[in-house]
């Protein structure tokens, strides 16, 4: 047989550990199936018990809403929307990777940003009452002041719900 023709198959994450056979280039080819090493193997999307802002959504877009400073170049463009922030909540409760998922515009990004690093800790998540990273998302909402019902909590939330 010639081994310098066999090309080999990424290794994936099985719950066990046996050997088994896959097929690649109608060769038969014996493939040890281990986990992956890396920092993400350990963040989850969903658990049992998911992570918390303290005192809760309310108590998020209230934090949002007091610490959020409105970039001046987007107000005088009279840009708003929502800017999705992915994070990851850590074992500790930190706020940690954040990322823009949705952007709207770079201030508005840099913006939705520096009011994810100046986050509390949140309650953190829990996978069998052991405390795991989970990664989260949610919109910090730009609304131009003159809105009437710009940035009320309550509506901010009814509207994240729909």
């Amino acid at each position: 047989m010639d081994f310098d023709s066999i090309q080999t198959a990424k290794l994936i994450d099985v719950p066990n550990e046996e050997t088994i056979h896959a097929y690649y280039d109608t060769a038969r080819v014996p493939i040890k199936y281990l986990p992956e090493e890396n920092e993400e193997t350990d963040i989850y999307l969903v658990v049992e018990v998911m992570p918390e802002f303290p005192n809760g959504l309310k108590a998020l877009f209230d934090f949002i809403y007091d610490n959020l400073k409105y970039p001046s170049d987007a107000l005088e463009k009279e840009i708003q929307g929502r800017v999705m922030v992915g994070v990851v909540i850590d074992e500790n409760g930190s706020v940690t990777q954040p990322k823009i998922l949705k952007s709207i515009s770079p201030s508005l990004d840099k913006e939705a940003l520096r009011i994810v690093s100046i986050m509390p800790k949140w309650k953190a998540g829990k996978l069998n009452g052991v405390p795991v990273k989970v990664k989260m998302s949610f919109p910090v909402i730009f609304k131009l002041p003159n809105d009437d019902n710009a940035l009320k909590t309550d509506s901010l939330i009814e509207s994240i719900e729909e």
